[in-house]
């Protein structure tokens, strides 16, 4: 029933079948607790993880080429790699008899399903069930093939490997079109062409590999972010995206959220389906569009890793962790329908303060700050300190110096710039 990485039975699933009164919150005792590795270059993804998963009963483990997780007192052990060795380094550590592994990132999932590690060692690292799911993992062609093949609702798409290609098939499934280069994320690498002029005037550097030429839907986006455990749905989250960064089809900044008590058994069945197509084991950011025509959700992406929101339920009464320990001690799945909350609201406005504008922060909008977890302060502390750093751009402060600032004083203050750059790492480029 449980995918075990040295394989053997289930640790917290004996200690249960010895006493049925053992309770779903498992003892934070290192030595009566599952084991998970989490990897990844950029632990920005990786950073939520260790509370949760300690609530749920799990000792975490850190293989990173980032020294952040450090500063994280759930974490037993950090270790640090350069980015060149990560991989091999993460073969040779998943095999130390941890009951889940997490990558933290699409591109070291795709660097790992392109390499040269054999296929047992691939398992244990993705967050697959079988060889032949290994297509769809940071493929957005691989994902449109299977669920197209699998009857999972997605929009109209064809394959172009050149212009000539794509212009075929705009002209066969209609504009608007999205032009998508395969392996891409954050919103880069997506075009939309609203007409032949647009298709043309896309840069040919995006021709070097073979592209998503996808339909547009005209819809409301909607994030259904789940977490499968032997394809089987343990969790999943209801937003609406309302703010974005970078660009139009960029991270999102703010969402509206709901309770699972309020969505319609049509999307549980929706996210089940997707779990076995995938032959998902772990977490899964899933985005769909409900299309403003009535025709219901057009699944677009299924990003095999977890986003920076996994825990915001958390604030309305819904806690990932108790879900994950359910699973590891009784093998409970979600079932439709879940009971409301009388303590919380059934909706609600959510930030990700990591995504903010400095100022924003600083002024607290959208109440940010209640949303600012106060369960790791050390760790907190560090990542709002680099995001001060990034925020203390070159651009910015040339401005203010040259709006501010008599003229007379502006050698003095490029040097007092210059020292405060190098004492914090900051970019002094002028």
């Amino acid at each position: 029933m449980f995918k075990s990485l040295d394989g053997g039975s289930n640790p917290l699933q004996n200690k249960v079948l010895k006493d049925p009164g053992l309770k779903a919150r498992v003892s934070p005792n290192w030595s009566n607790s599952l084991q998970v590795l989490l990897i990844g270059r950029d632990d920005h993804l990786l950073w939520f993880l260790p509370a949760l998963l300690s609530r749920a009963g799990f000792i975490i483990d850190v293989l990173s080429s980032s020294p952040l997780m450090k500063s994280c007192h759930f974490v037993r052990d950090c270790e640090i790699v350069s980015k060149a060795s990560l991989i091999n380094r993460a073969a040779q550590k998943c095999q130390n008899g941890y009951e889940w592994v997490i990558i933290g990132d699409d591109g070291m999932l795709l660097e790992i399903v392109q390499s040269d590690l054999s296929d047992e060692i691939k398992l244990k690292l993705l967050p697959v069930l079988k060889e032949e799911n290994f297509s769809h993992v940071h493929s957005k062609i691989g994902l449109s093939n299977l669920f197209s093949t699998q009857g999972i609702k997605t929009p109209a798409y064809r394959i172009a490997t050149n212009i000539d290609e794509a212009l075929v098939a705009a002209e066969q499934i209609g504009y608007p079109v999205l032009l998508k280069i395969d392996a891409s994320g954050g919103g880069f690498g997506v075009h939309e062409c609203q007409s032949l002029a647009d298709l043309k005037a896309v840069n040919e550097e995006v021709w070097l590999k073979p592209l998503l030429v996808q339909k547009k839907i005209k819809g409301i986006d909607l994030d259904l972010s789940a977490l499968y455990l032997e394809g089987e749905l343990i969790h999943f989250s209801y937003s609406k995206m309302e703010k974005v960064i970078s660009n139009q089809f960029g991270p999102s900044s703010l969402r509206s959220y709901r309770s699972l008590s309020c969505v319609d058994e049509e999307v549980f069945n929706e996210l089940q389906a997707i779990g076995k197509a995938l032959g998902a084991h772990g977490f899964t950011n899933i985005t769909c569009i409900e299309a403003f025509d009535g025709c219901g959700r057009y699944y677009v992406e299924a990003d095999m890793r977890a986003n920076m929101w996994l825990d915001a339920p958390l604030f309305f009464g819904e806690d990932v962790a108790n879900r994950i320990a359910c699973w590891y001690l009784e093998g409970k799945k979600l079932q439709y329908p879940v009971i409301a909350s009388q303590e919380h609201p059934s909706v609600m406005l959510i930030p990700c303060f990591l995504r903010l504008k400095f100022f924003e922060l600083l002024m607290n909008r959208y109440h940010v700050w209640k949303f600012i977890p106060k369960n790791n302060a050390r760790l907190i502390r560090n990542l709002l300190f680099e995001k001060m750093k990034k925020s203390i751009s070159c651009y910015n402060l040339k401005n203010i110096v040259k709006r501010f600032a008599p003229k007379k004083y502006h050698k003095f203050l490029k040097k007092v710039y210059m020292s405060i750059c190098s004492k914090f790492e900051i970019n002094s480029k002028l």
